[in-house]
């Protein structure tokens, strides 16, 4: 069971990774078009469009780094029922 947790953790981790890697490239593309456009109108298309873009790129992150967080918490509390030091409290 906690070999599939782990593989489910680091799947997700991953897909987190990506989304956020896509939504950069989309956001630079859509960036260069403004930069290269004459037309006032065009270049506030681009942006509301850009909006959505940064709110999908900022939730994965927000997701992925919330769950790499508990995982680090996680493996704390394991140290620590170990006998070792419990380190994850000072992130």
């Amino acid at each position: 069971m906690l070999l599939l947790q782990n593989r489910l953790d680091a799947a997700l981790i991953a897909i987190g990774t990506q989304i956020v890697r896509e939504a950069t490239r989309i956001h630079a593309r859509l960036h260069a078009i403004s930069e290269n456009t004459g037309s006032n109108f065009l270049k506030l298309i681009i942006f509301f469009v850009s909006i959505p873009v940064f709110q999908l790129s900022h939730f994965a992150f927000k997701a992925t780094y919330s769950l790499q967080q508990v995982k680090l918490l996680l493996v704390g509390r394991k140290c620590a029922a170990l006998g070792g030091k419990d380190l994850s409290l000072k992130f």
